[in-house]
């Protein structure tokens, strides 16, 4: 006998079983229904059968293990060529390849379609990542490949926790798809996303939503101990679980505590463990206390030094109106409030009107003390 064979006749015997026994039944029974086979009223037996201590398997056509449950009660109803199940603990495979391992209070496993269908309770494990998945029910749909998870959605796993409304875990692209309100936690350091969708890729560890994201930094060990210290929002944005790094794009925006800035801008990267935020794409930054304004083409902020590194089209501006900056490139040190600006510098001021060029300036933006040097300075006086 074929493992493909020995599979379907564990459900199959079930309904052989119930047969013998409404058969015996019947020759005990005195006949008082004439020939009306069905009796007065119509009525049919279902046929059933209810066993204790029961382990059930389902194969595919080509003898590949599909399901494993083990019950301590299980009830097949023939007709409907269906177990149901009370504590079931089971194992699902793909492609003959063990993937979760499940457990619920309740369970109805469908002989014809392979379908499983767990209620109450339910605990899928994913034993490749070692994610831990509880919900109020889960769905296996083996031939798409597909495990739902649906009711108070709570995932643990090393790198991540999460909560949704719903997870949906493709097995072969090793994939885990969260939408509704989802909130993903990081481990180390603690960063927490929130998303109406997010997409899980366990295997390259990206974590990724087309919808608009936040992304908010805590200094503490978990976010119920303490209010976040940095905020990032975006149209869209990913996070790369190993390089410890978000990409946000899309009408993003990045607002910091220390240094007090904003950062906005298309496409901002955020590296979370070296501290670093940079942008190919041009980036505006708000320094509200500075009352100061600076966009360019290029930027990157080394955080632990306070220290923005902008090129191409630099420009800064008082959020007053009262000064502007331009040139090629520019450091400026937020800490000690300065700038450094080479190449094309030009400085304009309302009062006294003056506009001044130059290769390079260093100073003090808002107490509009500029030096220039290198080469010809020309300034210009408007009486």
């Amino acid at each position: 006998m074929t493992q493909k064979k020995r599979g379907l006749l564990v459900l199959a015997n079930f309904a052989f079983l119930l047969v013998l026994l409404l058969g015996l039944l019947s020759c005990g029974q005195p006949n008082n229904r004439g020939n009306n086979q069905e009796g007065d009223t119509g009525e049919k037996v279902e046929k059933s059968l209810t066993l204790n201590d029961v382990t059930l398997e389902q194969f595919r056509e080509d003898g590949k293990l599909i399901w494993k449950v083990i019950s301590p009660l299980a009830k097949y109803k023939d007709a409907d060529k269906l177990a149901l199940v009370e504590k079931p603990i089971g194992e699902l495979f793909q492609d003959g390849v063990l993937v979760y391992k499940i457990q619920a209070k309740t369970g109805q496993l469908f002989e014809k379609s392979n379908k499983i269908i767990l209620k109450e309770d339910v605990v899928a494990t994913d034993v490749r990542s070692g994610a831990v998945l509880q919900g109020g029910e889960m769905e296996w749909l083996p031939g798409e490949d597909l495990l739902l998870i649906r009711d108070n959605l709570k995932g643990t796993h090393p790198q991540l926790q999460v909560t949704a409304k719903e997870a949906r875990l493709k097995s072969r692209e090793r994939r885990m798809e969260l939408s509704g309100n989802v909130v993903a936690t990081t481990a180390s350091p603690v960063f927490q996303l929130r998303s109406e969708n997010l997409v899980w890729q366990m295997a390259a560890q990206l974590v990724e939503s087309t919808t608009k994201v936040q992304i908010d930094r805590y200094t503490c060990k978990t976010p119920s101990e303490c209010t976040p210290t940095d905020r990032a929002t975006a149209n869209q944005g990913k996070m790369n679980l190993a390089k410890k790094t978000a990409t946000l794009e899309k009408n993003a925006s990045l607002d910091l505590s220390k240094p007090p800035v904003n950062v906005a801008g298309n496409l901002i990267e955020w590296n979370l463990e070296e501290k670093t935020i940079t942008s190919d794409e041009p980036i505006t930054i708000v320094h509200e206390q500075q009352k100061t304004i600076i966009q360019a083409q290029k930027g990157k902020l080394d955080v632990p030094t306070n220290i923005f590194y902008l090129s191409e089209g630099v420009s800064g501006s008082s959020t007053e109106g009262q000064f502007d900056l331009a040139s090629d490139q520019m450091m400026w040190d937020i800490t000690k409030e300065q700038i450094q600006a080479e190449g094309n510098v030009v400085y304009r001021q309302n009062n006294p009107p003056m506009t001044t060029r130059g290769k390079k300036a260093f100073g003090k933006l808002q107490d509009r003390t500029i030096t220039f040097s290198g080469g010809e300075v020309v300034t210009d006086v408007i009486p």
